[in-house]
């Protein structure tokens, strides 16, 4: 079936503010096109009606904006037709595309998209502003998958992630029929940025002659107040303060030239020939989960005679030096090796003391240490993978080495968490989605370390990502990490003093990022923490 001639806007009332739109454009241009002004009320009407399954998604929702851009997809998909944001104007009649039976979109300006595509690793980033589609275009249920799976993140502001640009890129991208969708540049819905920058590229797809539209930009729900006198100069107070404590860190390149930048950038080990790995795990008062985690390895599924084992304890008051070492003596899993060592430097807190702001630094840089004992008196000379575990992680798909190793990265960790499909529980894998900004607002620094708020829309984690199947990461955790064993050897480890306002695993992580060596998150592939 081709697209139908129906143009559907939406609005929270039917008296749209002349600043925000202009309707009128489409119906001039479109004459014997139908058009319909879908106001909330109507939209939660048809989406009650329509997709009933959808709806408490729907209303769920914490911003308007949320609920506008589900029932885009819904109208869309149901109806068929235009969708086009109020905010913008048509230039030229879209009668072109009534013979077309595909899905079709286009690009954000570069000019525009260029942080989110490149924050997000994404090629390119598509405009939900305006699309077109035939009535039941397949496409759709797999873009309301998505964004169901992501529904946990919709109770903070990012919008972009949830139900906006974002996932719907992603979704178009992972859709399998790429025929039924008819990709273009900027050009053809969205050619000028708001502040009136046009992509410099030439235009490109089937209708690449054509400029159909043009977005206003009016924002209505991301459109900032400017900041009050007091706040302002508070914030710019901290910021100062935070140069003042960055001049103290090392910058990426003067460290650099401490590294062996031949083995650091060196071509990751021939998938061809099974690699050797070398599981290396920092551990102190674990003897609760040591059977959960000799249970995991033993469900591994990689040949024994190319796993290594050292475990780096340090300071545990219960038995579980004793359990190691009696583990290692009898080998039951037939590992090529096991090795315990007992001098990993430690920290005495007590469980609650832990989480506490003022002992990150000090708690931090003592783990540090004990990952780069583990390295130095674990990694031989013939291991090409080092596996980082934490005992606490209880299970993990049997196939997670391979998994892990087929993704020919530097640096891979899963998804941490403590149930399946729920919230990650390694907070220390995020990406910022400000980019290198991302851990610079001055007021979550503390004792020089960034802190904040374990639920913000600067940083996802991989449970807010699981839209993707591969984010690149600004950071990372330590509960499963696998590292190419040459990044170590290259001198790359765990930072002991803060780098960037960041220190050990995210440290590791975003120095490694800074050095051209981006670390890879799997939002999909979960393993599971002991909830204790």
């Amino acid at each position: 079936m081709p697209i139908p001639k129906i143009i559907h806007q939406t609005w929270k009332t039917s008296d749209v503010p002349t600043e925000f739109g202009n309707p009128e454009s489409w119906k001039l241009q479109n004459p014997d096109w139908d058009y319909i002004l879908w106001t909330d009320e109507m939209a939660s009407e048809f989406v009650a009606k329509t997709f009933p399954d959808l709806y408490d998604l729907y209303v769920g929702y914490p911003f308007n904006v949320q609920r506008a851009d589900l029932f885009r997809y819904c109208v869309i998909s149901k109806m068929g037709g235009l969708y086009a944001d109020i905010d913008t104007d048509c230039l030229a009649p879209i009668s072109p595309i009534t013979e077309d039976d595909r899905l079709i979109v286009c690009e954000e300006p570069h000019a525009r998209g260029d942080n989110m595509i490149q924050v997000r690793g994404r090629l390119s980033l598509q405009f939900n502003g305006i699309f077109a589609a035939p009535p039941n275009h397949p496409f759709w249920p797999t873009l309301f998958s998505r964004m169901r799976n992501v529904s946990e993140r919709v109770r903070t502001r990012e919008v972009l992630d949830s139900t906006g640009p974002c996932i719907f890129t992603a979704a178009l991208e992972q859709f399998p029929d790429q025929m039924a969708i008819a990709y273009h540049s900027s050009h053809l819905f969205n050619p000028l940025t708001a502040s009136g920058v046009r992509d410099p590229r030439p235009p490109f797809g089937d209708y690449s002659d054509h400029c159909f539209a043009s977005h206003n930009w009016a924002g209505s729900w991301w459109t900032h107040k400017l900041p009050k006198p007091l706040p302002a100069i508070h914030s710019a107070l901290w910021k100062l303060r935070a140069k003042y404590i960055q001049r103290r860190e090392e910058p990426a390149i003067k460290r650099s030239r401490r590294l062996d930048l031949h083995k650091l950038y060196s071509a990751v080990p021939d998938r061809k020939a099974i690699p050797s790995i070398v599981i290396l795990v920092p551990i102190r008062n674990a003897a609760p989960y040591l059977e959960a985690h000799w249970d995991l390895l033993s469900k591994l599924d990689y040949p024994r005679d190319k796993l290594r084992l050292v475990y780096a304890e340090g300071g545990s008051n219960d038995d579980t030096l004793t359990q190691l070492q009696n583990f290692a003596s009898q080998n039951p899993l037939r590992l090529k090796e096991i090795v315990v060592d007992d001098k990993a430097p430690f920290i005495r807190l007590s469980r609650k003391a832990r989480s506490l702001p003022k002992h990150q630094l000090r708690r931090r840089r003592t783990l540090a240490q004990a990952r780069n004992r583990a390295i130095e008196i674990g990694l031989a000379d013939d291991d090409d993978w080092v596996l980082w575990l934490d005992a606490d992680v209880i299970d993990a798909p049997a196939d997670v080495l391979k998994r892990l190793l087929s993704e020919r990265a530097k640096i891979v960790t899963p998804n941490c968490v403590k149930e399946y499909g729920g919230p990650s529980f390694d907070m220390n894998a995020f990406f910022n989605t400000m980019g290198d900004m991302g851990d610079y607002r001055a007021s979550d620094i503390y004792r020089r370390l960034s802190q904040p708020r374990a639920k913000t829309s600067r940083r996802l984690h991989l449970s807010d990502l699981n839209y993707l199947d591969r984010v690149e990461l600004s950071s990372v955790g330590g509960t499963m990490l696998l590292v190419d064993a040459n990044v170590h050897r290259a001198g790359l480890i765990f930072p002991e003093e803060p780098y960037r306002f960041l220190i050990e695993t995210e440290a590791f992580g975003r120095q490694a990022k800074d050095l051209g060596i981006t670390p890879i998150g799997l939002p999909n592939v979960e393993i599971l923490h002991a909830k204790d």
